[in-house]
């Protein structure tokens, strides 16, 4: 990781730390990321966002991430989400992440939640994925993945298409959104995973 905007580390397993934010981030550059929460895995922290978080890559190997999440952290945002391409909304790595309403807008080769393992759970938001080969939810190695609000896949005009989501290796998708789904683009792929509509 080359930059980070706001880092959070809780080693105390007596209590559970917060960290709040309201402002305005701006993930730029490459291998960066927003906010990053973490534990030395005894603690506990609570990731809790209402602030916009625009994100944008200048290409690399590594996507810039607004906000990550692992070792029993729990991300929970409630804030907008401008994902721009090559990059990544929201990145929970065996943890929980909980979306609660916002606007979440990605461009080409971006992701808006990602999931590795644990659970990623977006209630009442009105996600666009409209760049090409963008996908509002990946999981991967059994997450689960639940979506409620509105999902808008693809634009009509590139001939690349989108996903909503995308499941891999055991993961499980839920949707109970509005799937609208444009052309050359899929609303639900899974790869070894579980489907349920």
């Amino acid at each position: 990781i080359k930059a980070i905007g706001i880092l959070a580390i809780d080693s105390n397993s007596n209590n559970i730390a917060e960290l709040e934010n309201t402002g305005i981030i701006n993930v730029n550059g490459s291998s960066s990321v927003g906010i990053y929460g973490t534990t030395d895995g005894t603690g506990q922290l609570q990731v809790n966002n209402a602030g916009l978080i625009k994100v944008s890559s200048t290409g690399g190997s590594t996507n810039n991430v607004g906000i990550y999440g692992e070792k029993n952290s729990v991300i929970n945002n409630t804030g907008d989400l401008v994902i721009g391409i090559d990059s990544v909304g929201i990145y929970g790595n065996q943890i929980q992440v909980s979306q609660t309403g916002g606007t979440i807008n990605i461009e080409g080769n971006g992701i808006g939640f990602y999931g590795k393992g644990g659970q990623v759970q977006v209630n009442n938001s009105l996600i666009n994925a409209n760049g090409e080969n963008s996908a509002g939810f990946y999981g991967t190695d059994g997450a689960q993945i639940i979506g409620s609000g509105t999902i808008n896949v693809g634009n009509n005009i590139s001939l690349g298409g989108s996903f909503g989501y995308v499941g891999r290796n055991g993961s499980t998708l839920i949707n109970n959104a509005i799937l609208n789904i444009n052309t050359s683009s899929v609303g639900m792929y899974g790869y070894n995973s579980t489907i349920i509509n």
